[in-house]
């Protein structure tokens, strides 16, 4: 039963990682392997702010804020200069941008992990003759606040609706007026955002530290990315892989 309600407080909490991730494939058609840094590095943000005195609420807004502006660099000067090249091209400097997030996080607050304590102290709450830690709730509670934030967001307002429009079809929404980069340039922020929120009310269960983050599985991926970066591009389309027919086709072409 006591892993029970941890996993449905730990999942709950990764379930705002994964809405970042789905975001931003969805508009931009990039796997952000960044966004499980922008976690630890709100973590760290929030728990040592809090260790400096400052009070939960804001340490949590400050934490994300500091994420947030992260994730909008992220694009400005990492995807959108590269915005032309293919989406596997992309991923792999994600990768790099995950690198130096986690450089940047040794450099600046060591390899220690940073304890904070639970937004609430206080004895844990007994459910079903399990004690339960109070940052359970907060947890869950978290989660259900962002996440109806964010379906209001997507389904109520005009920004959202143009970002369901870009990530829908990215041709007819540029041709409405609305902007691909400046969708880009917000889902990497929002998705940072989602990031900290979890970072943030995760820290007093999972001390963070610099090698520490959320990621998809490097060893499910791993193939896939090799076996688009090693092969070969269609002219024109440096994001496709070029078909065996047309490799051959090329041949021919080039033997006559």
């Amino acid at each position: 039963m006591a892993e029970l309600f941890t996993g449905l407080a730990t999942g709950t909490t990764y379930a705002m990682v994964g809405l970042g991730i789905a975001l931003i494939f969805q508009v931009t058609g990039v796997i952000n392997f960044a966004q499980g840094d922008f976690v630890m590095v709100s973590g760290l943000v929030f728990a040592t702010l809090r260790a400096n005195g400052i009070v939960t609420p804001v340490a949590v807004l400050i934490a994300v804020g500091v994420t947030t502006v992260i994730g909008a660099l992220t694009h400005l000067l990492v995807i959108a200069p590269a915005r032309r090249a293919g989406h596997d091209r992309l991923m792999i400097l994600t990768i790099g941008v995950s690198i130096v997030l986690q450089g940047a996080a040794l450099l600046i607050f060591g390899a220690d992990s940073r304890f904070a304590p639970e937004f609430t102290p206080g004895e844990p709450l007994r459910l079903a003759g399990v004690a339960v830690p109070r940052q359970y709730f907060w947890c869950a509670g978290v989660t259900i606040v962002v996440v109806a934030l964010l379906w209001f967001f997507l389904t109520r307002t005009a920004t959202g609706t143009a970002m369901r429009a870009s990530a829908m079809d990215p041709g007819a929404a540029q041709l409405t007026g609305i902007s691909p980069n400046r969708m880009g340039l917000l889902v990497f922020s929002l998705a940072a955002a989602l990031a900290a929120a979890a970072g943030s009310v995760l820290a007093p269960l999972q001390p963070p530290d610099a090698t520490i983050d959320v990621r998809p599985d490097s060893e499910q991926c791993g193939e896939p990315l090799r076996a688009a970066t090693l092969s070969p591009r269609g002219p024109g389309d440096p994001g496709r892989p070029m078909a065996s027919d047309e490799l051959g086709a090329g041949n021919s072409e080039q033997q006559r």
